[in-house]
């Protein structure tokens, strides 16, 4: 089943009913159906033919979901990017995905232009913006043509989109997504987060993102709901538009949400619809959700764990165990497996840390056009994650650290999560990352960068002090740099590789 039909389902169904909200602009859901026709319409008499890549590189938008779905439609492959990028980045990441055109805005006509080069005849150029580069095409005109009002077929192993992860490599890969696993996960998330028509989605955070673009946005298409739009994210929008009134359901990582409630700190109190929060891509910290139920205590806030590799979604952390499992990623979400294992591939008790496993028929095939890093992440339909992970006793997953990312100090592991817990504790602390530094006599040795709360001074000395008094000898950090930010990727989570780098020369 093509994953778009639902859009017809749905314009069939309630034709009148607001599916896309963005500030003052509206589509209903028969609206967002014709328009989403004609543009596939557009895309095959332009010549782009059936399983070729089409690329997305657009703040969050209506015109994004309407291309995501005619894309569906036509049969083509979508290719949400990541519009943080370099030239070089947006170029690699076009020409591995062999892009046959890009939709963008006026804001990132340089960054295109500095990717595609004089390569128009290769990179077919579309942009929303009302003056259109020479050689480029305007996206109303590219819509101005004949309707596909059907469905190409699709099986559920066909492609339906091409997500790049920015992992541990130089380069990210292509995550390649089938019809089966958006349907799949879509039906896992109703029934996990008792989602129905009548919720409304407040989609804040970047559409290239799969926790963003599919935890509600795409699940709420595909039954009837609506989906409220955030180009960007904004604290003091969002916090706006969740006192309106209308949305029920959003995903925000940690640091988002606590950006939100320090906002709300500022503003009499309000009341908010929000029913349903989802977390991921960071830990969440006991005090931001201490204040988090202090402050909204009818939200119901779901703490997740999930790749790019599986639909965002592997295990599930109910909102009523978030203080009693506290660190806890969760339980299995539906339709999922998880194992924890060891270096030998057998599962470990409980208790044991080893590496995380996730089977269901969310996982998904393998990267584009990397064989090698397929093989290492698929086998016997299970799910390699990289991730170290412990099982307690009653089933619940901690996610320890990246494989990768565990500190060899002295023929002992030394896990950075166990680390930065206690560094969190420093009055004034509100992000902290431990990575390791080389040594000539350890191996490697702990080093933990910090970022203080706005108006807070740390004193590094009180770091290491609590750090002695709660933690090992041979885990205590041996230097503490105070940062003004750390580096992170799309989803929110610290690229450690990058702190990894700045200890290899000299930081003040």
């Amino acid at each position: 089943m093509n994953y778009s039909y639902s859009l017809t389902e749905n314009a069939l169904r309630h034709p009148d009913k607001v599916a896309l909200k963005c500030g003052e602009r509206r589509r209903t859901y028969a609206e967002l159906n014709t328009r989403v026709s004609r543009l596939a319409g557009g895309l095959v008499e332009a010549g782009v033919r059936r399983n070729s890549a089409v690329g997305i590189l657009m703040w969050n938008c209506m015109e994004f979901f309407e291309i995501y779905y005619a894309c569906m439609r036509a049969g083509i492959v979508c290719v949400p990017l990541n519009y943080r990028m370099s030239a070089d980045e947006l170029r690699y990441e076009l020409e591995h995905s062999q892009c046959a055109m890009l939709f963008t805005q006026e804001r990132f006509h340089d960054v295109v232009s500095g990717a595609v080069g004089d390569q128009t005849d290769v990179f077919r150029l579309i942009t929303t913006a009302d003056g259109v580069p020479p050689g480029w095409l305007g996206y109303e005109t590219l819509m101005s043509g004949s309707q596909i009002d059907a469905d190409v077929p699709a099986d559920f192993s066909d492609t339906q989109r091409i997500m790049y992860t920015s992992g541990t490599t130089a380069r990210p890969k292509g995550a390649i997504v089938t019809h089966g696993q958006v349907v799949f996960g879509a039906l896992s998330r109703v029934a996990d987060f008792e989602l129905s028509s009548d919720d409304v989605n407040l989609a804040v955070g970047p559409l290239y993102h799969v926790a963003a673009l599919d935890t509600f946005a795409t699940t709420l298409l595909y039954i009837g709901g609506t989906v409220v739009i955030c180009e960007r994210f904004d604290p003091s929008a969002v916090l706006d538009i969740l006192h309106a009134g209308e949305v029920t359901c959003t995903w925000m990582a940690p640091s988002m949400v606590a950006a939100v409630l320090a906002e709300a700190d500022q503003r009499p109190p309000g009341v908010v619809s929000l029913r349903v929060l989802v977390m991921g891509g960071e830990k969440a910290p006991l005090p931001m959700l201490e204040k988090l139920f202090g402050m909204w205590p009818s939200v119901k806030a779901f703490d997740v764990y999930g790749l790019t590799e599986c639909q965002g979604l592997a295990t599930i952390l109910p909102s009523e165990f978030a203080v009693s499992k506290l660190g806890s990623v969760g339980i299995p979400a539906r339709g999922r497996e998880v194992r924890v294992i060891d270096d030998a591939g057998q599962d470990v008790s409980a208790g044991v840390a080893g590496e995380v496993l996730v089977r269901g028929p969310v996982v998904f095939p393998g990267y584009l056009l990397n064989e090698e890093a397929t093989r290492d992440t698929i086998r016997d339909r299970w799910l390699y994650t990289g991730d170290m992970g412990v099982l307690d006793e009653d089933g619940f997953l901690y996610i320890v650290d990246r494989k990768k990312d565990m500190i060899l100090s002295g023929g002992e592991n030394i896990a950075a999560s166990e680390v930065e817990r206690v560094v969190y504790e420093v009055p004034g602390v509100a992000e902290a990352a431990v990575v390791a530094r080389a040594d000539q006599r350890w191996g490697e040795v702990p080093v933990a960068f910090v970022v203080a709360e706005p108006g807070h001074e740390i004193d590094t000395e009180k770091v290491l002090e609590l750090c002695r008094a709660r933690l090992a000898g041979f885990k205590v950090p041996k230097e503490v740099h105070l940062v003004d930010e750390l580096p992170r990727t799309p989803s929110g989570k610290i690229l450690k590789r990058e702190l990894r780098t700045q200890l290899e020369v000299p930081v003040h």
